[in-house]
């Protein structure tokens, strides 16, 4: 039955043309795998030298015209020195990612390579075809004196290459290792399988049957260097699938290739198989870099998922800073106040017009300041989750009717109109809790005031119309309108922000957190509301708009 496999017609062409689509492939997934890796472009060049080195080996003992045959036997040999050559430099440079070359290296061995791949190309290596057999094929070649040069540099290069390996394996750490002992293992079966079939059977049993197959024997070695570079990066299902698939196409395009009889129909599937092979390597180019990509987000979403949580770590400490210092400075500005007042009622005696004055102003700055730190204590309890809501049935007509009563002197203070519509006969209840919308009707309240330099600040309180029949709605709409500086629409978008003020707020009003709002929109959602804003522009007034339920 192994006679007749190998007696099998054009097999030892199906076998070659396997070994080079092998290596091609290999080489090509491992070139892509890391375009920038000094070891993986030294490996494409191995793989690419010997599979042309392959070729050529198999076509050198066909029949051909003599003239022809000798150019293809040195032609053999100049691609047999650089498959040595860049054999050896990967041995020389593996697993590094980088080359670092020696001077001896630069300056003595890659010269040496050049003038020894010359040589292979003149008729100092083979000088003239001596005798050639009744089928064509050579017979007997007369050697020119390079021949030695040629033999002492290939084996050499080769030598060499196990030696650097060994030294390696001797030095390297258990983990680096593996991949070098996987590769010294593929360099010794490679030469192995050559001295076997290329000199021993020839040369001691006068069997020169295996010589042509000589890609057979490079192609373990490239297998093996191949697993060892990728087998810890990019070597997955889905590689190693459009690997195997190019492979396969090949080694079909291949087998059209070789039971062709007609010279035009040999031409056209040779091209069919070069194509396959040729897109066969864009398209494992084009999932390695698919997979590369999907390996740098998965990367980059940890590094998102470890910076995400440190910053809500820091966010965590920066709410309790704040809460800390705010708690800090809350007793001390509450005494201010507080003896501020007892001064400015003459608790303490009489008091010049002057004096009143200052002790006036410092009041009112306690004040803003007090509402600055209740803000920051608010945001911190609301980002801690430590906000507490003490919800009751209350009037929310009469609650806005006490705010607008209690900031009507500061509105007429700046000559402003402060005015508020409710109807009479409407029930108004809500259950909420009245410390938290007391505080939004009147922080926007007091907005409206800083920010209106001449006109009026209306509120009013009705039940929310239904769009399409008017009737009433059990929800309650606040609407507070002002004729002030007005917003632009880029500030609407983010005004209930954290630390978001209009870009005109400063000119009218230098205080201010820009927290008011957003500790507005929060107490709100916590009572399942809505608050908005609109305004036609800048300089056209605002309107900011509460929507709570019914009670």
């Amino acid at each position: 039955m192994i006679s007749a496999f190998l007696n099998i017609p054009n097999l030892d062409l199906l076998s070659v043309g396997v070994a080079v689509a092998g290596m091609v492939v290999l080489g090509f997934v491992t070139l892509f795998s890391d375009l920038r890796n000094s070891s993986n472009r030294i490996f494409f060049y191995l793989a690419t030298t010997a599979s042309i080195w392959g070729i050529l080996n198999y076509f050198s003992y066909q029949p051909y015209p003599p003239d022809l045959s000798l150019w293809l036997l040195r032609l053999v040999m100049f691609f047999a020195v650089w498959s040595s050559f860049f054999t050896f430099t990967f041995a020389y440079v593996f697993p590094a990612p980088k080359i670092n070359l020696s001077r001896s290296f630069k300056w003595i061995l890659i010269p040496l390579t050049f003038i020894v791949t010359t040589l292979t190309l003149t008729p100092l290596v083979f000088s003239q075809i001596a005798e050639v057999t009744s089928t064509g094929n050579i017979a007997r070649v007369i050697n020119g004196p390079g021949i030695f040069v040629f033999g002492l540099t290939v084996i050499s290069l080769n030598l060499a290459g196990i030696v650097f390996l060994v030294r390696k394996i001797i030095k390297s750490s258990k983990m680096e290792r593996k991949p070098i002992q996987i590769v010294l293992v593929g360099f010794v079966l490679m030469l192995s399988l050559i001295i076997i079939f290329n000199f021993f059977l020839p040369a001691f049993f006068d069997n020169p049957r295996f010589i042509p197959l000589g890609a057979m024997f490079l192609f373990p070695f490239v297998a093996f260097t191949a697993y060892a570079i990728l087998r810890h990066k990019l070597f997955n299902i889905k590689v190693a699938g459009a690997g195997l698939l190019v492979f396969a196409l090949s080694i079909t395009a291949f087998g059209e290739v070789i039971f062709a009889r007609e010279l035009s129909l040999i031409i056209y599937r040779s091209s069919i198989f070069v194509l396959v092979l040729a897109f066969g390597t864009l398209l494992i180019r084009e999932v390695l870099r698919e997979v590369r990509q999907r390996e740098e987000i998965e990367l980059l979403a940890r590094d998102l998922s470890k910076a995400n949580t440190r910053l809500r770590e820091l966010d965590r400490q920066k709410s309790e800073f704040v809460s800390i210092a705010s708690h800090q400075l809350r007793s001390p500005l509450t005494a201010i106040r507080g003896y501020a007042s007892l001064v400015l009622e003459e608790s303490y005696g009489k008091l010049p017009e002057g004096a009143k004055e200052a002790v006036r102003r410092i009041a009112d700055s306690s004040y803003q300041m007090v509402n600055s730190v209740e803000d920051f204590l608010n945001v911190s309890r609301i980002e801690q989750g430590r906000m507490k809501y003490d919800l009751a049935v209350f009037d929310l007509s009469q609650m806005i009717q006490k705010v607008v009563d209690e900031m009507l002197p500061v509105a007429q203070k700046k000559g402003l109109g402060l005015t508020y519509e409710a109807a009479k006969n409407e029930k108004y209840s809500i259950k909420a809790d009245e410390g938290k919308i007391r505080q939004v009707i009147a922080n926007i309240v007091d907005n409206c005031i800083k920010y209106t330099p001449r006109g009026s600040i209306h509120v009013n309180l009705q039940r929310t119309p239904r769009p399409s029949s008017g009737q009433a709605t059990d929800k309650l709409l606040t609407t507070i309108t002002d004729t002030g500086v007005g917003m632009s629409k880029e500030t609407l978008e983010r005004l209930f922000s954290k630390y978001v003020r209009a870009d005109n707020a400063s000119r009218t009003n230098v205080g201010g957190t820009g927290l008011g709002l957003y500790v507005a929109k929060q107490f709100v959602d916590a009572h399942n509301g809505r608050i908005w804003a609109k305004s036609a522009g800048e300089g056209k007034g605002s309107s900011f708009f509460i929507e709570l339920n019914a009670a």
